[in-house]
């Protein structure tokens, strides 16, 4: 079984995540939420495992950022299309800017 481990730091809370993290899968897909574990199983396969880490909060000034690490566990993805998701996760859940 082949696995693909890659971490993120993400800046949106637990509650923005599970908020988010369904709609970057379309509906054949199945979709369940373990406590601060996130798996999506494909038809052919394929499964994704999200893990959230610790939710915090950095402080710079009067700002306040709140950030979250993510472990992605990646079983049966070809590196293409693994690439391709990963491209698709960050466009997806990009904010704000300009």
């Amino acid at each position: 079984m082949t696995e693909t481990r890659i971490e993120r730091l993400q800046s949106l809370s637990h509650s923005d995540l599970r908020r988010l993290l369904p709609r970057l899968f379309g509906g054949e897909i199945s979709l369940e939420w373990s406590g601060l574990v996130y798996h999506a199983a494909y038809p052919d396969g394929r499964s994704i495992q999200i893990s959230l880490g610790k939710e915090s909060v950095r402080q710079l000034g009067s700002l306040r950022i709140i950030s979250t690490p993510l472990t992605f566990i990646f079983l049966q993805w070809p590196p293409e299309t693994l690439a391709a998701f990963m491209t698709y996760y960050e466009r997806s859940l990009q904010q704000g800017g300009g």
